[in-house]
């Protein structure tokens, strides 16, 4: 991932051990017929989630969580950006074969996302 003075660096025992790459992505809506009126819902978001490590997403409503992981397991495309999750190319699986090779439980609540995933990909 690219270097960013605002970010807390890497500590060296966990580069190699990405889980989940993001690079870039975007969801864009299109509120109107003609597509001159969106909503960006995603922008343009790029990171890395680290095998045996605890991360937390946060944000306001509407702040495009639940859109972010909605791509991150093919239910959603994203606009642009790739994400790979344990080196597969989410872009390239379908969501019937995800459904297949692991269990997605998805619960809403006051704000709070949590979403379970077991199985592999």
């Amino acid at each position: 991932m690219e270097e960013n003075p605002t970010e807390e660096a890497v500590p060296q025992n966990l580069i190699g051990s990405e889980a989940i790459r993001v690079r870039h992505l975007r969801k864009t809506y299109y509120t109107s017929l003609f597509g001159s009126d969106c909503v960006e819902a995603v922008k343009g978001i790029s990171m890395n989630i680290y095998e045996g490590q605890i991360t937390a997403i946060l944000g306001r409503n509407g702040a495009g969580k639940s859109t972010l992981f909605n791509m991150l397991i093919g239910l959603v495309s994203p606009t642009s950006g790739t994400s790979r999750v344990f080196g597969l190319d989410i872009s390239l699986v379908k969501v019937i074969t995800l459904l297949i090779n692991c269990f997605l439980y998805s619960y809403q609540s006051d704000g709070l996302n949590l979403y379970f995933v077991k199985g592999s990909l």
